[in-house]
C-alpha cells in the first residue's frame, strides 16, 4: 500500500491492511465461481468510517489518489456486489449504525442491522414492512444498494418501494434523494453514490397469521393472493432442515392472530438460514 495514501487515510479513521483480513474482504456470502475468481482483487485496505464527515474525507482522498472505492455492509448477498474487481479501498459501513423513529418511518444509518430495527420498531408498536431473510446480520445500506426483495415484498414490493428518501455521498458532497431519483441509487450497488442513511416506511405491528399447506409448486401459485409473505420449500429442502417430508407452502397474512401450529413454527424459522451469524448473544 502506498505510504502517502495510508498516512492520509490514517488521519481519518482506522486503516486495516492485515493480509488475512483483506483476503476475507475479497468475498461476499458465497464462493465466487471458479470462472470469475480470476477477476477478483484483494483490496488495498479496509476503512470503517464512523460518521458522514469521515466518509466525505475518505472519498476526497480516494479521488486525490485515483483509487476506486467499494462500499460494503455485512457481505451477506451472494451476487458479488461488494466484491472488489480493482485494487481498491473497501468502505466498510458497519460502524454507522444509528437509527431513530419518526411518525410512520424509521431513519436508519447504512450500517444498521435490519433485525435490530425490527425489534426497536415493535417497542413503538410498529414493524418493518419489508426486510431480508438475512435480517439477523444484513445492513440497511447493503440491501437497499441491491434493491432486494424479501419478507413482506409479496404485499409491499421491493425495498425501493418502501424507502421515502436516501442521503448519499459522492465526490461532490452529500445530498438527499427521493421520488423518481431513488432509481439512480437503489439497486446500483454503490456505484452512483455511498448510501449514508435511509428513511424507511413502517406498518402497524399487526399479528401475522401463518399457514403451512402441503401442495405442489404449481398449486402454490394460486394460494398466495392477498398474502403478506409466502415461502415454498420442496420436500428435499425440508428434509435437510429436518422440518418435514412433503412439499410445503408457508403463506402469511397480516392482521389475524391465529393459524396452524406448523405454520407458526415455519414462520418463526423464516430467518433460519443465517441463524449462525445472528447478532444475538
Amino acid at each position: 500500500m502506498d505510504g502517502a495514501l495510508h498516512s492520509a487515510l490514517s488521519r481519518v479513521c482506522k486503516v486495516e491492511t492485515h493480509p488475512a483480513v483483506l483476503w476475507i474482504y475479497r468475498y461476499d456470502f458465497l464462493t465466487i465461481p471458479k470462472q470469475l475468481s480470476r477477476f477478483v482483487k484483494t483490496p488495498i485496505c479496509v476503512v470503517q468510517p464512523r460518521n458522514d464527515e469521515e466518509v466525505i474525507e475518505i472519498l476526497e482522498i480516494a479521488e486525490r489518489f485515483e483509487v476506486p472505492i467499494v462500499p460494503r455492509g455485512s457481505g451477506t448477498s451472494g451476487y458479488g456486489g461488494c466484491v472488489p474487481l480493482e485494487n481498491s479501498i473497501v468502505l466498510d459501513m458497519k460502524l454507522m449504525a444509528n437509527f431513530s423513529f419518526q411518525n410512520d418511518s424509521v431513519i436508519a444509518d447504512s450500517g444498521a442491522v435490519w433485525q435490530e430495527l425490527e425489534r426497536a420498531a415493535k417497542r413503538h408498536g410498529r414493524s418493518l414492512r419489508v426486510y431480508p431473510s438475512s435480517a439477523t446480520v444484513s445492513t440497511v445500506g447493503g440491501w437497499i444498494a441491491q434493491n432486494g426483495y424479501g419478507i413482506g415484498s409479496l404485499k409491499y414490493g421491493s425495498v425501493m418501494e418502501n424507502v421515502e428518501w436516501l442521503e448519499v455521498a459522492d465526490f461532490r458532497g452529500i445530498k438527499r434523494v427521493d421520488g423518481e431519483r431513488l432509481k439512480y441509487y437503489v439497486g446500483a450497488y454503490g456505484t452512483t453514490g455511498i448510501i449514508l442513511r435511509a428513511c424507511i416506511k413502517l406498518r402497524d405491528d399487526s399479528p401475522i397469521r401463518s399457514e403451512a399447506l402441503e401442495c405442489s409448486f404449481e398449486e402454490a401459485i394460486n394460494k398466495i393472493e392477498g398474502a403478506y409473505h409466502a415461502n415454498f420449500k420442496d420436500k428435499r429442502h425440508l428434509a435437510l432442515e429436518k422440518f418435514g417430508e412433503k412439499d410445503t407452502l408457508l403463506v402469511c397474512y397480516e392482521g389475524e392472530d391465529n393459524g396452524s401450529e406448523f405454520g407458526k413454527r415455519f414462520w418463526e424459522r423464516r430467518l433460519y438460514p443465517l441463524r449462525a451469524l445472528t447478532t444475538e448473544r
